[in-house]
């Protein structure tokens, strides 16, 4: 259930390759599968290494480039997405060196593909613009930023010598001395990254080279490209493959204010913050917030929203006269906040030495609640800096519950490195189940054998088990512990699908953030999901 690649997908996806240059996103790939040969899958020797990439249609419509791998040059092949939420997503491609042996070789080439600007509103137009904003993503991008430190300049791919007839990708950047070469391009609100390594960027550099048979000409670089085809956008966002239900969660505020308890609605791309600046003694230039929405979707990326507000919203004022567009293309606030209910509530209690009412702490007065009826899944959300993400990029319906913060924001305990991995829930619905998946189960040891078979390598090891019972659902807890890292699985079967509640965290914190699994447990509410 624990695997190297899951549990460090946030912070150690990557690793340097080409001399620095590049973050490697196959050091995860590796770990987590091993591509077997045509001969132990007990294929022909003539069989070509292109069924891999056309045995999982699914798969490749979950990602918004796919590969046609009738174009592909011989010997090479695409092999299934793999997938780093909350974000991204990698297409690693194979090279077989002897189709009649039938050996696998892999040649570090990869797409990646970037859904972390679903939510940005200014599209680049034209060359100068696309080049601009190419530009910034690679010194924005942590896989990439050491390209945009090194000069390469980005440029049309017309200019470095290529083209793209699916339109895929539109610019490169070309590295001669580190044989690299990244194309780039857009479907929609993603962007594409194809990496090239090992490059013959020159005639005259193939020329001196001895082994040049390791290296990637330029005739199959332009038919890698050419293999590529933008897959259409459902709703110019979702894709053909995207789990039913992804992005369908919402949170629930409820703030006390007065004599009244306002209901607030917001979708998981937008944040609720405590205003933390106003509780700390001696800061007499916070602002009087309330609470503070955070968000890439917000003009400025915040909304304060302060007593004011509150006033006037319980008067009648609309969400939208109150926080008119400050921006061009952002969408109206009311599309993202929406007032649910107005409710009467007890009044505040009097404080007998100033005969005034006191307010509740800011962590009294405001409770935050993630549900998602797809999943079936309910909890309370820390609102100091709680990140809840529902990815897109991924084959099951997936959302990623960051207690403490999350790569970005987490702040390690004082004494320990920057690049610890937080603390992190993840709850997931798998619905392809296997065929040899027990639907009914008798007894509590058909119930743990079926999710050891099917979740743990358990012919290698011996997993601790028990069953357990959340909500009325019963299913099996697990634990394991590899490569740094520590994870309490809870697997819940259902009818027609099985849902995974898995908790993270470094092996020498567990102890310390147990009370953060036993909170979450403790507000946890499970459901039947929608179908």
């Amino acid at each position: 259930m624990l695997s190297s690649s899951s549990s460090s997908s946030g912070t150690n996806m990557t690793r340097l390759i080409a001399g620095g240059i590049l973050l490697f996103i196959f050091a995860a790939y590796r770990q987590m599968r091993r591509v077997p040969s045509l001969k132990e899958k007990g294929a022909s020797k003539t069989q070509s290494l292109k069924d891999l990439s056309s045995s999982t249609p699914r798969a490749a419509q979950a990602v918004p480039v796919e590969v046609v791998v009738e174009k592909l040059p011989d010997g090479w092949s695409a092999a299934p997405p793999i997938y780093y939420p909350p974000y991204l997503a990698a297409i690693p491609f194979l090279h077989c060196k002897s189709v009649k042996e039938g050996v696998l070789s892999e040649k570090n080439n990869f797409i990646v593909c970037d859904g972390s600007r679903l939510h940005v509103v200014q599209e680049p137009r034209g060359t100068e613009e696309l080049v601009a904003f190419y530009t910034q993503y690679i010194q924005d991008m942590p896989i990439l930023k050491s390209i945009g430190t090194n000069g390469a300049a980005v440029r049309p791919v017309k200019e470095v010598g290529f083209s793209c007839e699916s339109g895929c990708f539109t610019h490169a950047v070309v590295i001669p001395e580190e044989e690299i070469v990244i194309a780039f391009g857009r479907n929609g609100p993603y962007i594409l990254s194809f990496v090239f390594t090992k490059c013959l960027t020159s005639p005259l550099r193939a020329e001196n080279e001895k082994d040049t048979v390791e290296k990637l000409n330029s005739g199959d670089l332009q038919m890698l490209l050419d293999a590529c085809r933008l897959v259409p956008l459902v709703d110019g966002v979702r894709l053909p493959g995207t789990p039913v239900g992804s992005q369908r969660g919402c949170l629930r505020l409820k703030y006390q204010y007065g004599g009244h308890m306002l209901v607030f609605s917001l979708p998981s791309s937008v944040s609720v913050r405590t205003n933390e600046e106003k509780n700390k003694k001696g800061n007499k230039g916070a602002s009087d917030a309330l609470f503070v929405l955070e968000g890439d979707v917000l003009p400025g990326n915040k909304i304060v929203v302060g007593s004011a507000a509150l006033d006037a919203i319980v008067k009648g004022t609309s969400i939208d006269a109150l926080f008119p567009l400050s921006a061009p293309g952002c969408p109206p606030l009311s599309s993202l906040l929406s007032l649910d209910a107005v409710e009467e509530s007890a009044s505040p209690i009097a404080d007998g030495a100033t005969d005034h009412a006191t307010r509740p702490r800011e962590e009294d007065a405001m409770n935050v609640v993630f549900s998602h009826e797809y999943l079936g899944v309910s909890f309370s959300v820390n609102p100091k800096n709680g990140f809840v993400y529902e990815p897109i990029l991924t084959e099951d319906l997936l959302l990623l519950y960051y207690p403490l913060g999350d790569e970005a924001h987490y702040a390690p305990p004082s004494g320990q490195m920057r690049n610890v991995a937080p603390p992190r829930f993840s709850v997931r619905r798998v619905t392809q189940l296997s065929p040899l998946w027990e639907k009914f189960v008798s007894t509590e040891d058909e119930l743990k054998h079926n999710v050891l078979f099917h979740f743990t390598d358990w012919t290698k090891e011996q997993v601790p088990c028990s069953l357990c019972d959340i909500s009325g659902f019963k299913g099996i807890q697990l634990f394991e512990s590899k490569e740094g890292h520590s994870c309490r699985s809870y697997v819940i079967p259902r009818a027609d699908s099985i849902l995974v509640v898995r908790w993270e965290t470094e092996t020498k914190d567990w102890d310390m953030h147990l009370p953060l699994l036993q909170k979450f447990l403790d507000t946890l509410h499970l459901a039947d999901p929608l179908a």
